[in-house]
């Protein structure tokens, strides 16, 4: 997932965004693509 992070952050660096403002505009709560970054995918 670290991966997904890393692109998500590099996308929102280029259009200006913090990653604060990207987790708003997706509906996310506060520092979910931080837990993301932190997760290990599910084989389910």
């Amino acid at each position: 997932m670290f991966e997904t992070f890393e692109k998500i952050k590099e996308l929102a660096k280029k259009r200006g965004k913090a990653l604060g403002q990207v987790e708003e505009d997706l509906g996310y709560g506060r520092n979910t693509l931080y837990k993301i970054k932190n997760s290990t995918p599910n084989a389910e």
